[in-house]
């Protein structure tokens, strides 16, 4: 997928911490929390999946 277009129109790129969400809208900034570790990045929303 990388340098292929996203549905928001950008190109993704697999080093950028982006990710898919079905409603939330383009640019929306989220916590993603590993569950085992207690570790979060925070992500930005470019994508529909």
């Amino acid at each position: 997928f990388h340098g292929r277009r996203t549905a928001s129109g950008e190109v993704y790129n697999q080093f950028e911490l982006t990710a898919a969400h079905r409603t939330l809208p383009f640019g929306t900034v989220c916590r993603v929390t590993n569950l085992s570790n207690g570790k979060s990045v925070r992500v930005r929303i470019n994508d529909r999946g």
